[in-house]
C-alpha cells in the first residue's frame, strides 16, 4: 500500500516528489533514497561553488599576467620597479613572461635595475631574465643601473656577465651613465671590469670629457688619475679642457690645466 507524500516523510520530499511529475506515491525505500540525496546536496552545492571560485581565481590570475597598457607595461614590470619580488614572483609563478618587453624594448630587469632592488634582480635573474638584452635604443640593465647610481645593482650584473662595453645608438656605453650621475666608486667598479676610459661617443666624447662637461669633479680626478686622454677633441674640436671652461667650473679647470701642465701634449712626427 502507497502513501501520500505528506503521510510518508517531510516536506521536502513532497517538493522531491512534485518535481519529479510522479504520481504523488512513494514507497519507503524510494522515501530513504530521496533522503540521503537530498542530504548530499549541500556537499555538491558547497564543491561546484569552490570550482567556481577556483575558476575564477584562475581566470582573474590569468588576465593579469596577460594584461599590458598601451605602451605594452606590464604588472611584472610595475612589481620590479618598485621592488616587490613575492609579487614578481607570484605572477611568475602564475605565467607572466619574464623577458616580456614594453615598447621601448625596456624589460622588468632593467626597471629593477635602475631603481636597485637587487632582491629583485637576482629573482628575475633566477627566472631566467636575459641579461644582455636592449632597448631600441641600445641600453642594458648595466646601463640603467649605471645611469642612477646603483652599485649594488651594477655590482649584481657584472657578476652575472653584463656586457659592460655595450653602446647605445649615441656611442654610450655604461661608463658614461656612471660619470654622468657623478658616481666615482662606480666609474671605477666598471673600469675594473673592462670598460675603457678611452671610449667615444657618435660626437667624439669620452667620458673625462663627460665629467668636465656635468661638472663631476670626482670623476675627473678618477679618470685623470687612470690616464684618460686629456688632449682628445670631439667632433667640434673641443677637448675636456674646453669642456670645463664653458662651464665655469674652476675646480674641474685647475685640475685639467694641471694635469696638462704634468703631461704636456707628445708633438706629432
Amino acid at each position: 500500500m502507497t502513501q501520500k507524500p505528506q503521510l510518508a516523510g517531510t516536506v521536502a520530499t513532497t517538493h522531491t516528489i512534485v518535481d519529479r511529475n510522479d504520481d504523488h506515491s512513494i514507497t519507503h525505500t524510494e522515501h530513504k533514497e530521496i533522503q540521503r540525496d537530498r542530504t548530499r546536496r549541500p556537499e555538491r552545492i558547497k564543491t561546484n561553488k569552490q570550482t567556481n571560485r577556483a575558476c575564477a581565481q584562475q581566470n582573474f590570475f590569468n588576465g593579469i599576467t596577460r594584461y599590458a597598457t598601451d605602451k605594452s607595461e606590464t604588472p611584472l614590470m610595475k612589481a620590479a620597479a618598485n621592488g616587490h619580488w613575492e609579487c614578481c614572483k607570484f605572477l611568475l609563478d602564475e605565467g607572466a613572461k619574464v623577458n616580456h618587453h614594453d615598447v621601448n624594448y625596456q624589460t622588468a630587469l632593467m626597471w629593477a635595475s635602475a631603481q636597485g632592488h637587487v632582491e629583485t634582480i637576482e629573482g628575475l635573474l633566477t627566472h631566467d631574465a636575459k641579461i644582455d638584452v636592449t632597448t631600441k635604443n641600445g641600453e642594458n640593465a648595466l646601463f640603467f643601473a649605471c645611469m642612477f647610481g646603483k652599485i649594488d645593482a651594477a655590482k649584481i650584473l657584472l657578476a652575472k656577465g653584463c656586457n659592460v662595453v655595450e653602446k647605445n645608438k649615441e656611442g654610450q656605453s655604461a661608463i658614461f651613465a656612471a660619470v654622468r650621475c657623478g658616481h666615482r666608486e662606480l666609474v671605477e667598479i666598471l673600469i675594473g671590469h673592462g670598460a675603457s676610459v678611452e671610449s667615444i661617443t657618435q660626437r667624439g666624447q669620452t667620458p673625462l670629457a663627460w665629467a668636465a662637461m656635468f661638472q663631476q669633479y670626482e670623476c675627473v680626478k678618477l679618470l685623470i688619475a687612470k690616464k684618460s686622454d686629456l688632449y682628445k677633441q670631439d667632433e667640434n674640436g673641443q677637448n675636456p679642457l674646453d669642456h670645463a671652461e664653458s662651464t665655469l667650473n674652476s675646480h674641474i679647470v685647475e685640475e685639467l690645466r694641471e694635469a696638462m701642465r704634468e703631461n704636456p701634449k707628445k708633438e706629432e712626427d
